[in-house]
């Protein structure tokens, strides 16, 4: 097993970091018409679009990163979400910051534990895998951002006017941004973000009339190459574990990924 407090500190902080990002380029007016706010609340990053009902944009990350939690931490979490997310809203909570203590706090201030966990992966860059796929990965500028913001809004089956959001990202600093083709036929994209001593892979989506070609796990072998040529020895994801098949598990443990934890999801009750 790779799990160190280490390791689950750095898979949880780098995720922590690439959001607070990627939140920081949201233009005005995409903000604006999905009411989406990010901040700090209770030490941890709260990230939010209450008319977006997708717990994906409505979840708060982070919490005993810097410090232990507190009951004021829940209190002042427990009321931000209430103000501010949509009603799918979850607290993602490492299994490192987990207490008895913290436990009878969120039920205090009226949280329930989702029997549905996020599964955070990592593996060392080193020895990056081989995919032999008749695909290419190419990284891709600030020239084609809008190619691969299409593509990746196409693959989540989210809406065109995400599109500038994206667009943001191709060429911005510690951010990484790439596409697999078949010939001139683009197939998937995904995304890199790096931060001191590890580079977490993001927005991995494939289209729907691409699936099933090995495009996912040639963008996994691509990023992981490029993490350790950029002297990132390691690398982090996560997805959630649901009931019945999950590729993107299955493609994160081909790739040579393991599981560091499963952290837990909490809802507020009314």
């Amino acid at each position: 097993m790779l799990e160190t407090n280490k390791q689950a500190l750095a898979a949880e902080a780098i995720e922590f970091n690439a959001w607070g990002d990627l939140m920081s380029v949201m233009p005005t007016g995409l903000k604006a018409g999905i009411a989406a706010d990010h901040r700090i609340v209770g030490g941890a990053l709260s990230i939010s679009a209450r008319n977006v009902p997708l717990a994906t944009f409505n979840r708060v990350i982070g919490l005993g990163l810097e410090r232990p939690a507190e009951r004021g931490d829940v209190k002042e979490i427990a009321n931000h979400m209430r103000e501010f997310s949509a009603p799918v809203a979850q607290l993602q909570i490492a299994p490192f910051a987990l207490s008895p203590e913290l436990e009878t706090d969120l039920a205090g201030e009226g949280f329930k534990r989702l029997p549905t966990v996020w599964a955070k992966m990592g593996r060392m860059s080193a020895n990056p895998p081989v995919v032999e796929v008749d695909l290419a990965v190419d990284a891709v500028g600030p020239e084609e951002a809008a190619l691969f913001a299409s593509t990746v809004l196409a693959g989540f089956g989210m809406p065109p006017s995400f599109a500038p959001w994206l667009e943001a990202l191709p060429g911005r600093d510690r951010w990484r941004c790439y596409v697999a083709r078949s010939g001139n036929d683009v197939m998937a994209a995904g995304a890199m973000f790096l931060d001191t001593d590890a580079a977490w892979l993001g927005m991995a989506a494939t289209l729907p009339t691409a699936r099933k070609h090995g495009a996912q796990s040639a963008l996994l072998a691509r990023r992981i190459a490029d993490a350790a040529s950029l002297g990132k020895p390691w690398v982090f994801t996560e997805t959630g574990i649901l009931d019945g098949p999950n590729p993107s598990l299955a493609n994160m443990r081909r790739a040579g990924f393991e599981c560091l934890h499963e952290r837990t999801n909490w809802v507020l009750n009314g």
